[in-house]
């Protein structure tokens, strides 16, 4: 019996000590994130660095991975797809 009051007792006040680093943890950080819906096949990785429109998007400082991300949907030749793969 006295062995459990002290077992509850170090259980609640390593809890109030836990419970201030819990509330300082930072919120979590929203994000950019980037629609890519293509009626085509998806490209191959050579060619998905070489788009000039990731070109464009890391010369103005984003990089996908890092502070953007990047959802990508392709139809492959099916355009009756594109719909399911907007929504």
């Amino acid at each position: 019996m006295w062995y459990s009051a002290v077992g509850f007792l170090v259980t609640l006040a390593l809890s109030l000590l836990a419970a201030p680093l819990a509330a300082m943890a930072q919120p979590r950080a929203n994000v950019p994130r980037i629609g890519w819906l293509s009626s085509g096949f998806p490209p191959s990785e050579d060619d998905r660095q070489r788009s000039p429109f990731l070109q464009g998007l890391c010369e103005l400082g984003w990089v996908e991975g890092q502070n953007i991300a990047m959802e990508r949907r392709y139809a492959e030749e099916n355009a009756d797809r594109l719909p399911a793969l907007a929504a």
